[in-house]
This record gives structure tokens, C-alpha cells and sequence, in this order.
């Protein structure tokens, strides 16, 4: 535990630190953080979960197991608002077994700092940091008692040549709101700051600031040299906005979806006290979910990591995390970018049209074929091992070959035995949306003991070449209820229009029961949209990775009865 204890006149009076007696407490964490044989040390911040529940849901798991697949980092931080409404440590246990579970698995180190909305009407900070502590992986640690806040802690991460402290990762408690510094002398009558139209998010004090500059000065008398170092809290300082709105002059990437940086009404001087010492070359902040830009600003990055989950506000088209690479070769500089969920990584990045004859045909077996229950993941809503898949021969066009799927058995609840379909196209074959305006596959629902329908169904593509992540899947949910999608029965020419029910599904129960048919469909894409967030829009830019299908039985009797899809493609005309 680092216990620096601050302000001792006896060890001012002889020239010496205040707290250099626990410079050792300093210099360990419960996981040794190292650079790697390469010199590059990778941290992923992934920020505002905003977890409610004994669990969080699957599609925003899948999303933090995705951002640690991609990015492999030697490090994760949750910069606050991780969770909120946790009434008991049972209730926080498990929530945070589900969030960093994954990471816990993969032996990744993990740190946490507290925002704003993490103690409400719940635990308090003390008590969730005990509870957090008991994680195998998770390296915070509570932190001085004698400031403000709970989590200021410093993790040093030493050098893959040598047992020197190579780069620094700081974490603080930016607090919550004025209103609970009344106590401390600071009138609740604060006037905002031109960049937020808030005036109660609180500031980090100044004993933190002074533990912050005295840590950073001892650890550099011990290194023998000053430490480049990563900040991490969750309320924006105001230079971030100042930075942004003269960002045209400066170095910066990214967006400001925000419109805002909802930083605190008192500046505490931070950003002045990192000036000053001249170690910190980055900070990243969360709290405003839809901004993820990047500037840097005199020297320091200042940053913002949007948010990998659906749980609070956000937007589609920035889900992600931010990512930090130091490279103990070039301390002195420290690459950033976001990775996002719903965007292709640069090493698969596509910059042409999908062709209409890059189909996905199974005469080949190049597509990667992935079944799942609900959301990406499996759960007792669906019985694991139930969905049977495998090719076949003379299922699919003029008798070639084709995917077939079967359900073994059909549960007691319709709903329970919904299930997803991902197919994913070879990288080759995959392209940008370009001029196709609709998707289209061939379907043979003919049935072996009886005709097979679905109770509801729906379709659409991938937009990641990880198809792993539930939310990177536009299928056809649109908001303003029914629309048209198209079919046409093997041997016939004429395309004929059917409509989808209320909740953007095809089938029985949604007034469009496509029971026995045997033949095409083609579903507009213009219609489709990212699950879990209408307001993302395919457009030409927009990568195709995969075909995605969301299929309901409709009843008992579709258990061992197969259904079988074939050459998925895109096309410009219907």
C-alpha cells in the first residue's frame, strides 16, 4: 500500500522527502508491470461500462473480449463510471467478475479510478476498493488516506533491460460533485466554465496535486533520471476544451461528439503542475461517452477514451477504447489512437466495392461459420450444442452445394430458442457498401419431415473482420417500424414485396410467414442498422466483412428439420 504521508516538517527540516521512508511501497504493485523483449508496453483504457447489474450483458462483454483480443495489452484501465446502483458487495462482486472476467482469464493486469457515478446510491469508494483489490489481476491500490480520494496510486513499469522504472502509469480520483465539498469550505454557488454547461463536477484537490509532484520527485531521485509518464482520471480538465477549440493550430485526431468537455467549474492548477514537473506526456480522460478525440497541447496529449459499452449514452459509430504504446526506446514520445468495435482494423482494411460476384457460395469452404445464442454469446436462453451445422451437397443454387443449420430440440419458451448465424466472408472477398443497395441469399426452408418458418427472423452484414462482436452486426432494425424486403421463388423472375413486422423481423408472427419457401430474398440496405443503436447508418464507406442471420423457430416441429442458405451476396439492382 503506497502511504506517502505528506507534510512532515521533521523531514522537511533535514532536506529530505516527506514520505522517502515508503519510497519501497512505491516501487511495487501487486503485479510486476514490464516492458516487453520488443520495448513497447501497451495499455487499453476502456471507459463509462456504467453497470447497473449483478451482470452486465453479453453484447458489452463480447465487447471488451474483442478490444483485448485485438489490442493484446499489458494493461487495462477502467477510467470510472464503471459501475453504479451497487447496494452490496455481492451485487459488486459479481458485476466486476463479469467486466474484467475475461481479463482475469487471460492474466492481464488491470487498474480502475473511480468517476463520478461510481459510489451512487451504493457502496462507497472504500468499500468497492477492497472488493476490486481482491481480484487476482487488479493492480490499484487505495492510496494515501491523507488526500482526497480513494485509488491515487502510481504504477511505475519497469524496463525490459533492467530493473530502472522505464515510464509511469498515474491514477487519481477526479471526485464527484461541488455540491460534496460544501463541507470543506466551497460554496455549492459555482459559475461553469465556458465549455461545459455544468457547473457541479468536481476537481482534483490539492493534496493530490502535491502527492502527484513529490511522488514524481522521488521517483526520479531514486531512477536517477525523470519519468515519462501516462495519467489517467475521469472528469476532463478545462485545458481539454481550450486545447480543442484551437485545434486547428495543434496536433489532434478524433471527434467531439460531445459538443462539450463537461470538466470541472474550479481549475485546480493539474494541468499546470504536470507543466511544471515536464514527465507526464499523456492524460486521458472518459465521462463525455461521445467524445474521443486527441490534442496535443504544449507538449501533453490530452485525451479522451469513448466507450466500449450500450449501457449509458453513446454512439455506435465510436464504441472503442483508447490505446497507449510507450516504447522504452523513445520515452519521450508515446503513440495513441482509438480501436474501435465498429470499425475495420488497419491490417484488414478494405478501400473497394464488394463485388456481386465476391459471394459467399460454400463450394469452397473459406467462410469462417460461427452459431451463437443471443447477443454473441451463449446463455441459459439457449441451449449450447443444440445448433447443428455442417455443407451439404445439392441444397444450395441449381443443386450445389450449401450451409445447413439445424436446431436438435425446441424448449419449452419460443424466445428461448432464437439463436445467431455468422458467416464470415474471406478477406479477399470482402469490400466497402459501394453502389449495392441490397443484400441478397438464396434460402431453401422446404423442410425434411415438414415445411420449416420461423417465428421471426431477420438479416443483415458484418462491418468487423472480427465477427465475435455482436454490435458490429447491421441487421434490418430501423425505428420507424415495418419495411419492405423482397423475394422471388426459385425458377421465377419476378421479385414480390413482403413487409416486416413492428420490431424490424420477418416470419409468422410478424405477419409475414415465409413457410416451405424455396428460392431468393433480397433485404434493402438502406434499412439496416447497427444493433442496439439506430442511429448508425450503413453508407457506401461502410465495410462488409460477413453475412449475419438472427433466426427464431417458430415451433416444435422445426426441431431436426434444417434450413439451408446459400450464395450471399450484394447487389446494386434488385
Amino acid at each position: 500500500m503506497k502511504k506517502i504521508i505528506l507534510g512532515l516538517m521533521a523531514a522537511a527540516l533535514l532536506g529530505g522527502a516527506a514520505f522517502g521512508e515508503n519510497i519501497n511501497d512505491l516501487l511495487k504493485t501487486k503485479k510486476e508491470l514490464r516492458f516487453n523483449k520488443d520495448g513497447k508496453f501497451r495499455v487499453l483504457v476502456l471507459s463509462d461500462i456504467h453497470a447497473t447489474e449483478y451482470t452486465i450483458p453479453a453484447n458489452v462483454q463480447a465487447n471488451i473480449k474483442y478490444l483485448v483480443d485485438a489490442e493484446k495489452p499489458d494493461l487495462v484501465i477502467f477510467n470510472g463510471d464503471t459501475v453504479r446502483v451497487m447496494y452490496s458487495e455481492e451485487k459488486l462482486r459479481s458485476c466486476f467478475k463479469s467486466i474484467v472476467g475475461y481479463i482475469e482469464q487471460k492474466q492481464i493486469p488491470w487498474a480502475h479510478v473511480y468517476g463520478n457515478h461510481d459510489h451512487e446510491h451504493g457502496l462507497s469508494k472504500e468499500e468497492q476498493q477492497k472488493i476490486c483489490e481482491s481480484f487476482e489481476w487488479c493492480v490499484t491500490e487505495r492510496g494515501p488516506t491523507d488526500i482526497d480520494g480513494v485509488g491515487n496510486c502510481v504504477l511505475p513499469v519497469y524496463s525490459s533491460k533492467s530493473n530502472k522504472i522505464a515510464y509511469n502509469v498515474w491514477l487519481l480520483d477526479s471526485g464527484h460533485y461541488i455540491a460534496g465539498n460544501i463541507h470543506k469550505g466551497i460554496a455549492l454557488k459555482v459559475l461553469p466554465f465556458s465549455g461545459s454547461d455544468a457547473a457541479y463536477y468536481d476537481f482534483i484537490k490539492f493534496n493530490q496535486i502535491k502527492w502527484y509532484v513529490e511522488a514524481s520527485e522521488m521517483l526520479e531521485k531514486h531512477n536517477g533520471a525523470k519519468i515519462p509518464g501516462l495519467m489517467a482520471f475521469h472528469i476532463p480538465l478545462q485545458e481539454s476544451y481550450f486545447a480543442w477549440q484551437n485545434k486547428d493550430e495543434l496536433e489532434h485526431t478524433g471527434s467531439y461528439g460531445d459538443n462539450a468537455i463537461h470538466g470541472p467549474a474550479i481549475n485546480s492548477g493539474l494541468f499546470a503542475a504536470i507543466l511544471g514537473r515536464g514527465d507526464i506526456k499523456a492524460i486521458v480522460n472518459g465521462h463525455d461517452h461521445k467524445n474521443d478525440f486527441m490534442v496535443k497541447y504544449v507538449g501533453v496529449k490530452l485525451c479522451f477514451a469513448s466507450t466500449p459499452s450500450t449501457l449509458g449514452y453513446h454512439s455506435a459509430e465510436i464504441l472503442g477504447g483508447r490505446v497507449f504504446v510507450m516504447d522504452e526506446n523513445k520515452p519521450e514520445e508515446i503513440e495513441t489512437y482509438m480501436s474501435y468495435i465498429n470499425k475495420p482494423r488497419e491490417t484488414v482494411k478494405v478501400t473497394k466495392a464488394v463485388s456481386s460476384k465476391a459471394a459467399i457460395d460454400f463450394e469452397k469452404d473459406d467462410s469462417s461459420i460461427k452459431i451463437t445464442g443471443l447477443y454473441g454469446e451463449w446463455s441459459d436462453l439457449v441451449h449450447k450444442g443444440t445448433i447443428k451445422t455442417k455443407l451439404v451437397d445439392g441444397k444450395g443454387v441449381n443443386g450445389s452445394k450449401a450451409l445447413e443449420i439445424m436446431s436438435t430440440e425446441f424448449l419449452p419458451s419460443a424466445w428461448r430458442n432464437n439463436f445467431e448465424a455468422r458467416i464470415g466472408m474471406p478477406v479477399e472477398k470482402a469490400g466497402l457498401v459501394g453502389e449495392a443497395k441490397y443484400m441478397k441469399f438464396y434460402m431453401d426452408l422446404t423442410g425434411v419431415t415438414t415445411a420449416f418458418d420461423f417465428r421471426k427472423a431477420s438479416a443483415g452484414f458484418y462491418i468487423n473482420s472480427v465477427l465475435t462482436t455482436p454490435c458490429a452486426a447491421l441487421n434490418n432494425r430501423k425505428p420507424s417500424g415495418p419495411m419492405k424486403f423482397y423475394y422471388k421463388a426459385e425458377g421465377s423472375t419476378e421479385w414480390k414485396e413482403m413487409t416486416h413486422g413492428d420490431d424490424s423481423c420477418f416470419g409468422a408472427h410478424q405477419g409475414s410467414s415465409v413457410n416451405g419457401f424455396k428460392g431468393w430474398f433480397a433485404f434493402p440496405i438502406a434499412d439496416m442498422r447497427v444493433k442496439d443503436d439506430d442511429s448508425m447508418v450503413p453508407t457506401p464507406k461502410t465495410p462488409i466483412y460477413g453475412a449475419y442471420f438472427y433466426i427464431g423457430p417458430l415451433s416444435q416441429n422445426m426441431a431436426n428439420n434444417p434450413i439451408y442458405i446459400d450464395h450471399i451476396y450484394f447487389d446494386k439492382d434488385l
